[in-house]
């Protein structure tokens, strides 16, 4: 008799703390902000209208860079 009551009080238990770390995990969900998301410092430029001279000077620089980071491997 005292073991049945032990495994029905260790069931419960475990029953209890199943219940209790979901209602803990829902509750910790970030709250959404109501802040706009913040802007890059980069500035975006629309290269649909770059000459061909500044896509000639963007790839030789492209191509340094490549050069430069290639040996990080």
């Amino acid at each position: 008799m005292h073991m049945f009551r032990l495994r029905s009080h260790v069931l419960s238990l475990v029953i209890f703390a199943y219940f209790a770390g979901a209602a803990l995990a829902q509750n910790q969900t970030q709250p959404q902000s109501t802040k706009p998301p913040a802007t890059s410092t980069i500035k975006m430029e629309d290269v649909s209208k770059w000459t061909q001279k500044q896509w000639d000077a963007a790839k030789a620089k492209w191509s340094e860079e490549k050069a430069k980071w290639g040996d990080c491997a």
